[in-house]
């Protein structure tokens, strides 16, 4: 079995669950680097 050139490929659906899933996926990236610029400035300020 060869994969289909991707030009050929159409896009998978975005289903509500895996829509929800990537949302909650975004906020927790956000969430922890909101986290370290928080602790870069803790520990920077002493």
């Amino acid at each position: 079995w060869t994969m289909p050139p991707i030009a050929l490929l159409e896009r998978p659906v975005q289903s509500t669950g895996r829509r929800v899933a990537m949302l909650a996926l975004e906020g927790y990236l956000l969430l922890a680097v909101a986290m370290l610029i928080v602790k870069a400035v803790q520990l920077a300020g002493g």
